[in-house]
């Protein structure tokens, strides 16, 4: 589903930045099929998983390469992650890739609460490579 089907999303800097992932505005967003239930703290939990495993291509970090990549995530009701595909391209296969490796090393998530209505979650989650002034 496209974030606009989504009328909530979690846009927050993570609690705890990664030593080797995103650099200098770098955002991760996340929008749910599903919020009939105490979703921040476990969103804010995904998040941050995603976050520490995120590397980025070296050739961002020179500045050579930005983008969107935009991916479908499907987490099961035991934290297991069951589907993970990009939705929207960044128009380059190393941005697509370093998107794709950051969800499945985060995997497993935690379980998803008590209270949850379903038994998975359909998250889209968006990872945004900003232009960077270029080095030499």
């Amino acid at each position: 589903m496209p974030p606009s089907q989504f009328d909530r999303k979690v846009v927050q800097p993570p609690a705890v930045p990664a030593e080797n992932a995103p650099v200098l505005g770098q955002t991760i967003q996340v929008w749910l099929d599903n919020h009939d239930w105490d979703f921040q703290p476990w969103v804010m939990g995904f998040r941050d998983r995603i976050w520490l495993s995120w590397r980025v291509p070296s050739d961002y970090k020179q500045g050579i390469l930005s983008g969107t990549t935009e991916l479908s995530v499907t987490v099961a009701r035991d934290g297991s992650l069951t589907a993970c595909e990009v939705t929207g391209k960044s128009g380059t296969a190393a941005l697509d890739l370093s998107s794709l490796a950051a969800v499945k090393a985060a995997a497993p998530f935690a379980a998803l609460p008590a209270n949850f209505p379903g038994n998975d979650l359909i998250l889209t989650v968006r990872l945004d490579y900003p232009r960077l002034a270029r080095t030499p």
